[in-house]
Order: C-alpha cells, then structure tokens, then sequence
C-alpha cells in the first residue's frame, strides 16, 4: 500500500468516526429530553442546556423504568387475584349449605 492510499483510508476513517460520533451524541441527546436531563445552572440562571448522558446512566435509567413496570404488572395482578378470591368466597356463601 502506498503512502497516497494510506491516507486516503485515514481520510475515509476519521470521516466515518466523525459521522457516526455526531450521530452518538445525537442519539444521547435525545435520551436527555426524553428524560428531561438538564444540567445544573447557576440558581438564577433560567437558560437550562441539555445534558450529555452517558450510555450507563442511560442504562441505568430505562432498568428503573422497566422494573417499575414490572412492579406495577406485580400489583395488577395481585390486586386482580384478591378480587377473584372475593369472588370466590361470595359465591361460596351464596351456595345453599347440604
């Protein structure tokens, strides 16, 4: 390979990490207004600037969510199998007794 087109792959490599860097910290930025991610101005400063998350807090974040999730499926369904079992003991009672 010549020095020529050696530079020509660099050239094509940086701009392919360039292109796809922008698009990373495009991606995090949309996170950060999905969840309302701002960074810390000073306490009489109302221009408010997104954060830059990173991957892990991002992470971190949508597992609390989808464990939220899980906890309120949790209590549907207890909450669904209490009224089953009030059912239950109504018609129960309701059954004349031999």
């Amino acid at each position: 390979m010549t020095k020529e087109e050696l530079l020509t792959e660099g050239g094509k490599a940086l701009a392919k990490l360039e292109a796809v860097s922008a698009k990373d910290k495009e991606i995090r930025q949309e996170f950060a207004k999905a969840f309302n991610w701002f960074k810390k101005q000073g306490p009489y400063d109302n221009e408010r600037e997104l954060l830059n998350p990173s991957w892990n807090q991002i992470f971190i974040e949508i597992g609390k969510l989808q464990a939220a999730k899980t906890f309120y499926n949790l209590e549907g369904n207890v909450s669904e199998l209490e009224h089953k079992v009030e059912e239950i003991n109504r018609t129960l009672l309701k059954t004349p007794k031999d």
